[in-house]
């Protein structure tokens, strides 16, 4: 199926329609962003012939348990991490379909992790949050048809993060007997704070971002 739709694309791209730029769009995102599945709605607006500014929302959470577990303890039996990024981007169109896109969002983070030590029967519990501005580019191909339907996909783009706003990383551990319960935080442990502040800063790609909606 992939690569059915992979081959429309490009022969989409072959035919060349003409990007329609003077009229408004709303539509839907579809795509993985840092390996998070994400999907949101988009508003585009004309500025120009051959520019377009798009506000956009998505969204999504993945459980990452099986990527993290590994054969030595502790085992973890949940980490579900979850993305949201507000954007605007701004989209210079080359040609016909061809684009180049840049612009600015706002992203957030959060992880929520669980886990046993077998040897000791300890268990914990995790949480990651953070918040930052990013800055994004990307390239693509945008088409529009005369009933006023618009299909676009970013083929690739990149994240970074610009300013981070807030991070935080913090964890409780428990005995079997609940004699020795500790908990950590980045108050009073500097190296959760790093760790927090390095996944904040974190780079982001993301592929093939499906934009599908109307103009009106």
């Amino acid at each position: 199926m992939f690569r059915t739709l992979l081959v429309s694309l490009i022969a989409l791209s072959s035919a060349a329609m003409a990007q329609d730029a003077q009229r408004f769009g709303l539509g839907t995102q579809l795509s993985v962003h840092g390996g998070v599945p994400v999907s949101g709605l988009e508003f585009v607006m004309p500025v120009a012939p051959d520019l377009q500014l798009n506000y956009a929302y998505v969204q999504g959470r993945t459980d990452i348990a099986s990527e993290v577990n590994t054969t030595v303890v502790p085992y973890i039996s949940r980490a579900d991490f979850g993305l949201s990024e507000t954007s605007v981007t701004l989209r210079y169109f080359f040609s016909n379909s061809f684009y180049a896109g840049a612009g600015a969002g706002y992203r957030t983070l959060d992880m929520k992790i669980e886990g046993l030590d077998y040897i000791d029967g300890t268990t914990f519990d995790g949480h990651y949050k953070s918040q930052a501005l990013q800055g994004k580019v990307l390239i693509g191909n945008g088409w529009t048809f005369s009933n006023g339907l618009y299909l676009a996909v970013d083929w690739i783009g990149l994240a970074a993060p610009l300013t981070v706003t807030q991070s935080e990383f913090g964890a409780t551990e428990t005995t079997l007997d609940r004699s020795l319960s500790l908990t950590r935080s980045e108050e009073n442990d500097p190296e959760y704070k790093r760790a927090a502040d390095r996944i904040s800063r974190t780079t982001m790609g993301t592929l093939l971002t499906l934009r599908l909606g109307f103009n009106f």
